[in-house]
């Protein structure tokens, strides 16, 4: 294991919740950058791939919602997952990087939202642990 591949892994391994999804919400991202370049370049074998880790990862954070907590919330969320995945499957098989624009275009300002709620979240937050030097 590389010395880089290792440093993620200990990053996820010990990120809090927040951090966590943060970085699900990066990978996403970059994965669509990924596969739309990938499109770009005629190469559909590595756009498919990318393009359905994407797809993976938004189904995994739709997965994640809890209607109970924000029905409304969830339900908009919901929507806005179900349009990324479809649009990502959609530009899989029809090898159209508008549809990966149109799926990006609609998952980033979830993303931006996440990030910016779970950095105050953070900020604000009280240490756990108790450091007496």
């Amino acid at each position: 294991m590389t010395g880089a591949k290792r440093y993620v892994t200990m990053q996820t391994a010990t990120a809090s919740k927040e951090r966590t999804l943060v970085l699900l919400f990066e990978a996403a991202l970059r994965h669509m950058r990924t596969g739309a370049s990938a499109l770009e370049k005629k190469d559909r074998i590595k756009a498919a791939t990318s393009l359905d880790k994407a797809c993976q990862i938004v189904l995994e954070l739709q997965s994640t919602l809890k209607p109970e907590v924000a029905p409304k919330l969830v339900s908009d969320l919901i929507e806005i997952y179900t349009f990324t995945a479809a649009r990502l499957s959609r530009a899989i098989a029809s090898g159209d990087v508008k549809d990966v624009i149109e799926a990006e275009r609609a998952f980033r300002p979830v993303a931006d939202g996440f990030t910016q709620a779970a950095q105050q979240q953070m900020a604000t937050a009280k240490p756990t642990a108790n450091v007496t030097p």
